[in-house]
């Protein structure tokens, strides 16, 4: 699941690794993530995908209120932006019962897993993890790290790391439980 699901943020990733400041900058910088993302997304967004689907929109959003229309607070903003889309995302993926984690999941569980609580619980905690994740990213955008250089790069190891940090737990979290989950079934025989 780990690693479908980074498929899945590669287009953010890139597109906030490439953003710059120039009109030239941001075309390709949303060119570039809209290729990779229609490359390895393309099928997600046919299966429905809540994440390619709000990528999708982001994509289109962003290119025109920052390539045609250059709104200049969006164009500031769309770091932030990005961060707090994704974290819609995760947040209402959730309250509507469908963590965006799970469509990931079921493509590499076998299907009579599927309605296991564990199953269930594992994606709504993935998933909170990965929303809480993106609401950090996006308060880091107003933290006044400074001009100078470690100011420059702390909130790139403070956003790169929280995203390290969620793929470990997305790889490692669902084994984890599953044994919790079979020390506590055997503790209460």
């Amino acid at each position: 699941m780990a690693f479908q699901l980074l498929f899945g943020f590669l287009p953010w990733i890139l597109l906030n690794a490439l953003f710059g400041k120039t009109a030239a900058e941001m075309l390709i910088s949303i060119l570039v993530a809209s290729a990779v993302f229609f490359a390895l997304e393309w099928k997600s967004l046919k299966k429905g995908f809540i994440l390619s689907w709000g990528t999708a929109f982001f994509l289109i959003f962003i290119f025109i209120f920052d390539v045609i229309l250059q709104n200049s607070w969006v164009i500031h903003h769309t770091p932030f932006l990005s961060s707090i889309i994704l974290a819609t995302i995760a947040w209402i993926s959730l309250l509507i019962g469908m963590p965006f984690t799970l469509q990931y999941a079921r493509q590499q569980v076998a299907q009579h897993l599927w309605n296991k609580p564990g199953f269930m619980k594992v994606n709504q905690m993935i998933t909170a993890i990965w929303g809480s994740i993106f609401l950090a990213s996006a308060a880091w955008q107003f933290v006044p790290f400074g001009d100078d250089l470690s100011g420059k790069i702390l909130p790139q190891i403070l956003g790169y790391g929280t995203t390290l940090l969620g793929i470990w737990i997305t790889i490692k979290f669902p084994n984890w439980y599953s044994r919790k989950q079979q020390k506590t079934l055997k503790t209460s025989e």
